[in-house]
């Protein structure tokens, strides 16, 4: 009996090393801990949130190069009308983009113009000053068209600008408004630093350095210095 019972014991204890060395020798169920899930999440948060920033990022660069190109000066263009024996000389630029409203959004551009008689420049021509501006989700034009500008902090009010002609279509309105100016007016403005303006009852505007530069060429030009 002595001897089943130590022959037991030994069995005993061999089949409880054999258990213990087949855990150890158990490769790990596959999958990932918790901390490693937890990780692989976090990267998969912060690529996404670096996609859509580059994705901002892109479209905010896009956008400024848009307004840049389009605040561009256009070049200065000479156009003859033979039938009518005239020659006008004009140039143009984007100058605000303005939200009047939730719901209302305006777009201006400036243009200059001088209109003389035959081919060769002369002083007797006529200088005009033209906005075009094009109102979005209504289709009446401002009730107030004025016109003022600072140059060098200088005011040189232009008052109401007459409505030379509107375009409606669908949802919003393009107008034009403009006024004949004496050529000291346009000298004055194409030779300041700084050039601000007021249309209607609050938009504001600033015209950039390249745009002025172009007024200047615009007004040596045409003969105005």
């Amino acid at each position: 009996m002595m001897k089943l019972a130590k022959i037991y014991s030994a069995l005993i204890a061999i089949c409880f090393l054999t258990s213990l060395c087949l855990a150890q020798d158990t490769p790990p169920t596959p999958g990932y801990t918790k901390s490693e899930k937890q990780s692989k999440e976090e990267l998969k948060k912060r690529q996404k949130e670096q996609k859509e920033k580059s994705k901002q990022d892109k479209k905010a660069r896009k956008e400024e190069d848009k307004r840049k190109k389009e605040s561009a000066p256009y070049p200065i263009e000479t156009t003859y009308d033979k039938f009518a024996d005239t020659t006008t000389v004009g140039t143009g630029f984007r100058i605000v983009e303005f939200d009047l409203n939730q719901s209302l959004r305006l777009e201006a551009y400036f243009y200059s113009f001088y209109k003389f008689k035959g081919i060769q420049n002369n002083s007797s021509g006529q200088s005009r000053i033209l906005i075009k501006y094009t109102l979005f989700n209504t289709l009446s034009p401002l009730a107030n068209n004025n016109l003022i500008f600072l140059v060098d902090g200088t005011p040189i009010d232009l008052g109401e600008m007459p409505i030379l002609s509107t375009e409606r279509v669908s949802t919003y309105i393009i107008v034009y408004i403009g006024k004949n100016v004496s050529p000291e007016v346009l000298e004055k403005i194409a030779n300041a630093n700084i050039v601000e303006g007021r249309l209607g009852s609050g938009i504001e505007f600033q015209f950039k350095e390249k745009q002025i530069s172009t007024l200047r060429k615009f007004t040596e030009q045409i003969g105005v210095k």
